[in-house]
């Protein structure tokens, strides 16, 4: 089970749940909020707003200046159009309602420490190291969850998956032929 960022946080939560149910987690980009809360609920509800009151393309053009974001769209210029065009495309209200409902709602990742130290699910933790937001939750997450690996792709934002697809890609196979082989604790990042 992988997801990146909001998705992410889903299948952290999911392997918590169910670890039964997934042979593996790969977390990406996963804990904005965890530090500087109340920045994050302000900003949070700041972008909910936006999407509700003036659209998503609005909200994508407040997206655009984030330092998270910034060295996406200098280092693939085309391919930041086309994630911005498609954050345009989002829902006003779906948007919203998932940024109040799930991502202000949600727990932080210091607050799962004790679930995240029963979590014998072998998991994959992925940061970019401009996203500022999620590096100290991606480190918690590897102190605390037993058989856990931390991947950190440099000079990458939020979406290190269309970052750095090469490398991104080529960990996630490693990763994975390391849980189909059962070697838990033994894969190289």
């Amino acid at each position: 089970m992988g997801g990146l960022s909001m998705g992410g946080n889903i299948a952290l939560n999911f392997g918590i749940a169910h670890p039964d149910m997934a042979a593996s987690l790969i977390i990406c980009a996963c804990g904005s909020g965890t530090v500087g809360r109340e920045t994050f609920l302000q900003e949070a509800e700041r972008t909910a707003r936006l999407f509700l009151e003036q659209g998503p393309g609005a909200a994508a053009d407040h997206f655009a200046p984030l330092a998270s974001r910034r060295g996406f769209a200098e280092k693939d210029p085309r391919g930041w159009a086309e994630f911005l065009a498609h954050l345009r495309e989002h829902s006003p209200q779906g948007s919203a309602s998932t940024m109040r409902g799930v991502q202000m709602k949600r727990k932080t990742i210091f607050e799962l420490e004790t679930e995240l130290a029963r979590l014998g699910v072998p998991s994959l933790i992925v940061v970019g190291d401009q996203d500022e937001p999620c590096l100290e939750p991606g480190l918690f997450m590897k102190r605390h969850i037993p058989h856990a690996g931390l991947l950190m792709l440099p000079m990458s934002g939020h979406t290190t998956n269309i970052e750095k697809p090469g490398a991104f890609n080529l960990r996630v196979a490693e990763f994975l032929a390391a849980v189909e082989h059962g070697r838990r604790g033994t894969w190289k990042v």
